[in-house]
């Protein structure tokens, strides 16, 4: 009977002090079996139910004391998260605004690697109803956000390259212009005219602009040398690699 009350005082002192709720149902469990070992094994004579008794009310009080605080800290666990997902859905929404402002590729990508950080943080299963209708309302903001940037980045992209090969087809025109005996003497000079410069350029990717402007300079060359370079210039414009 010692034995019993020293341990069950312990287990209920440990329950109430403890600050972690996870520590604190565990001594209550402990008392709450000590407790029931104790009504089990022992005689039951007017002294033992007398402690029994008191034992049981201590346990009862106890219990209220720690699921008081259970209740307490789960509330407390509860507003950290709302409060978290908050300031997350926040950020979500400042992110669309830089999402759109952003002006090259690589803005795009350190910004959606921003707006995907924010989403793994957010805890979706504790959202309130208020924050469920702002979240799937930014989601289809983001939708739309990202389509739109990432159409207006390939055009930019597009027409930097177009320009970049424009550019080249001029300055492949004009040193043939200038210079026709050497590339049509020269197999190395001509292929690398051709190969290296005016057919390295992906074509499914030229504007309507780029592709006549092409045209003109390839024809204006084809048309300057004899059959035996016509066929070269056609291996070479085949064959060479393309420019991303």
């Amino acid at each position: 009977m010692k034995i019993f009350g020293l341990y069950f005082d312990f287990c209920i002192e440990q329950a109430k002090s403890q600050i972690d709720t996870e520590s604190s149902s565990f001594f209550l469990s402990e008392a709450d079996l000590a407790l029931s070992l104790f009504c089990e094994r022992c005689a039951m004579s007017e002294d033992n139910v007398s402690l029994i008794d008191d034992k049981r009310n201590k346990f009862i009080e106890t219990r209220h004391v720690v699921y008081d605080r259970m209740r307490e800290s789960d509330e407390i666990v509860a507003k950290q998260t709302i409060d978290n997902n908050e300031s997350l859905i926040e950020k979500l929404v400042n992110l669309a605004n830089d999402l759109q402002k952003t002006s090259n590729e690589n803005e795009f990508d350190i910004t959606i690697a921003k707006v995907s950080d924010a989403e793994n943080l957010l805890q979706k299963e504790s959202f309130t109803f208020q924050q469920k209708e702002r979240y799937d309302a930014i989601s289809k903001r983001y939708s739309k956000v990202v389509t739109d940037k990432m159409r207006e980045l390939q055009r930019q992209s597009d027409k930097a390259y177009n320009l970049r090969a424009a550019e080249t087809f001029k300055i492949v025109y004009e040193n043939f212009k200038n210079d026709e005996k050497k590339y049509k003497k020269n197999e190395d000079d001509f292929r690398d005219l051709i190969s290296n410069r005016l057919c390295c350029f992906d074509s499914t990717r030229f504007f309507n602009e780029t592709t006549i402007y092409y045209n003109f300079v390839y024809t204006y060359i084809f048309n300057a040398v004899n059959e035996g370079l016509k066929l070269k210039m056609t291996e070479y414009a085949i064959n060479s690699d393309k420019k991303d």
